[in-house]
């Protein structure tokens, strides 16, 4: 009915201008979101202003205002997924955004009261960017909104987006898991060389203009800016480098204490000179950590190294202490005694326990004569075949003389 009446060409003459419909639509809209009691879009008082703002919208859809309304429901619908309890009891409200002077503050709270919630950086990310592009906080001067130019929203959801991710790393570190706040600073928080260099093309014109006597003024500016900008990353990198865990059940592990050297490395590179002495404290603490497990680590491998070279631990070696058992012995005896012929003669001999000890020529004798047998079978049968035919012989030469010696005397 409004946009008929006031917005379509179809009556002969509007009644309201367009900018006064606009500032009429908005303040509808923002009348509905701060009576709303729930930041869900789907249900109350932010359904309605909603509403209003998607009825308008393609009229307004270039307006600056239109877009900030637009991105305050965005970042008000996301919280509303998060549990936020505020000071005194007080359940979170959507009005609560527009009236607080630190609207990202409240992603602090966020992290605190939602266990785990640091890993859901992209929706905080998020989150913190469309409150910059709702223009909380406004920007006043003397009582006046100063409107802000695109470049400088920009620069503003980038520094919110270093602001978030320092407070991820912040609950990743209270709840123990450096990992992933490690990834964090690395992958977000730690600055390109173009872009702690770089200056602005406002910046750049002005160094330009100011070229000569104010120029060193105008550097001084610049600096001082990229310090405030690199004042998230240094300090996140010393916080994450020297993290000790809660449990100290388990010690450090030798990637551990790396990962925390290359953070501190990264602050020392990063930290203004007044805070170089405490970084500097925790990198030599660190590294005294990493020296004494490497030493630690270097003495388990000798040891380990050592015991593997001893011939106790060779497999088939039955010595105790340098000396072997009793029963290897006398199983060496047997085996031995076997090795005799074994059997002897008698019924001592033919016993084990009553065999008497074999002294060590008897032994080597034994030994060489089974060796022989062994080791020249042929030669040991034709020795045995010389013998029996040897020994043939002779009965025959005894046979001969007996029968020649009883026919000599049959012959008497």
């Amino acid at each position: 009915m409004a946009v008929k009446r006031y917005l379509r060409d179809e009556l002969p003459a509007k009644q309201l201008p367009e900018e006064s419909v606009e500032r009429v639509v908005l303040a509808k809209a923002m009348e509905a979101y701060d009576g709303a009691s729930n930041g869900n879009k789907t249900r109350g008082g932010l359904k309605k202003a909603n509403d209003i703002i998607n009825a308008f919208r393609s009229y307004f859809g270039d307006s600056t205002p239109f877009r900030q309304a637009i991105a305050l429901i965005a970042a008000t619908h996301a919280l509303s997924f998060y549990s936020l309890t505020l000071q005194h009891g007080v359940q979170f409200q959507p009005v609560t955004i527009r009236v607080s002077s630190d609207p990202i503050g409240l992603l602090d709270k966020v992290l605190e009261q939602n266990a785990g919630s640091y890993a859901q950086l992209d929706d905080l990310v998020a989150i913190g960017k469309n409150l910059v592009a709702a223009g909380l906080p406004p920007s006043e001067e003397e009582g006046r909104v100063l409107e802000v130019g695109k470049e400088e929203i920009e620069r503003r959801k980038m520094e919110a987006e270093r602001r978030v991710t320092f407070m991820a790393v912040e609950a990743a570190l209270r709840e123990d898991d450096f990992e992933t706040a490690y990834s964090y600073v690395v992958n977000r928080l730690t600055p390109s060389g173009a872009y702690l260099t770089a200056p602005s093309q406002a910046e750049a014109a002005q160094q330009v203009k100011s070229h000569g006597r104010n120029s060193s003024s105008a550097s001084g500016r610049a600096n001082k800016r990229n310090e405030a900008e690199d004042d998230i990353s240094w300090r996140a990198a010393f916080l994450a480098g020297r993290f000790r865990p809660s449990t100290t059940s388990t010690p450090p592990t030798l990637r551990r204490l790396e990962q925390r050297t290359e953070l501190l490395s990264l602050a020392l590179l990063l930290a203004p000179t007044a805070q170089l002495t405490d970084i500097l404290a925790a990198w030599r603490r660190c590294e005294e950590e990493m020296t004494a497990l490497q030493v630690s680590q270097q003495q388990a491998e000798e040891e380990f190294d050592d015991h593997a070279d001893k011939r106790s631990a060779l497999p088939g070696n039955f010595t105790i202490s340098g000396e072997q058992p009793e029963m290897m012995l006398n199983q060496k005896r047997r085996e031995m005694g076997r090795m005799t012929g074994g059997g002897g003669s008698g019924a001592g001999g033919a016993k084990g326990e009553g065999e008497a000890p074999m002294s060590m020529f008897d032994l080597t004798r034994s030994a060489a004569s089974a060796f022989s047998r062994n080791a020249f079978p042929l030669r040991a049968g034709s020795q045995a075949q010389r013998s029996v035919t040897e020994t043939e012989g002779m009965e025959g030469s005894v046979d001969i003389l007996a029968s020649s010696g009883s026919g000599g005397l049959q012959e008497r």
